[in-house]
């Protein structure tokens, strides 16, 4: 009698587990979020990119937060090739969803 019910059990939570990633995906990825978290250490106004933009393009276009002139598939291509002191990132580091919101967040309309 316990083999069923352990059976039934074990099903189930396979299927659980199986249905969590489906469930992800269609949660919507919080573009500001992920920018502060992955990006943030270096992008925000105290950060080493920051200061490095600076330093080669002006005080106006060191934070990217406030950019206007940036667009989305250069902000995603700067991010998975890397650039000057600027590391990559892999899509295990930031999968593409996050990366996209990240680049949509940064393009927004004014």
């Amino acid at each position: 009698m316990a083999a069923p019910r352990l059976r039934v059990l074990m099903v189930t939570a396979l299927l659980a587990v199986t249905a969590l990633p489906a469930l992800a995906a269609d949660a919507p990825v919080d573009g500001k979020a992920v920018y502060a978290r992955r990006c943030g250490i270096c992008h925000l106004p105290d950060g080493g990119g920051t200061w490095m933009l600076e330093r080669r393009l002006g005080k106006a276009q060191s934070l990217l937060e406030l950019r206007t002139d940036l667009q989305a598939d250069y902000v995603k291509f700067v991010s998975r090739k890397g650039l000057n002191g600027m590391p990559r990132f892999t899509r295990v580091e930031l999968p593409d969803a996050d990366l996209d919101a990240v680049a949509a967040y940064l393009t927004r309309p004014g």
